[in-house]
């Protein structure tokens, strides 16, 4: 039982460390956006802008269901350990 408890513990750090990334994902996405404004002007800018925000979201939306399939996942092995 003891080493079922590590193989948990594991999960859980790996499901964690997975949010992390898409959360820094996020970040670095954002960070594009704001630069890609910032070189543009008038009527590019808010095209640009427009097309940043729906880059940022798909980013988020993709990296935020990676970590939720894993974690989903990481939930159904550890209750298959449990049974």
């Amino acid at each position: 039982m003891r080493n079922d408890r590590g193989f948990l513990l594991m999960d859980a750090l790996l499901a964690g460390a997975l949010l992390s990334i898409s959360a820094v994902a996020g970040l670095a996405a954002m960070a594009q956006a704001n630069a890609a404004v910032r070189r543009a002007s008038g009527r590019e800018r808010v095209a640009a802008c427009a097309e940043e925000i729906l880059n940022v979201k798909l980013a988020g939306i993709s990296a935020s269901d990676g970590a939720c399939q894993q974690s989903r996942e990481d939930r159904d092995e550890a209750m298959a350990l449990v049974r």
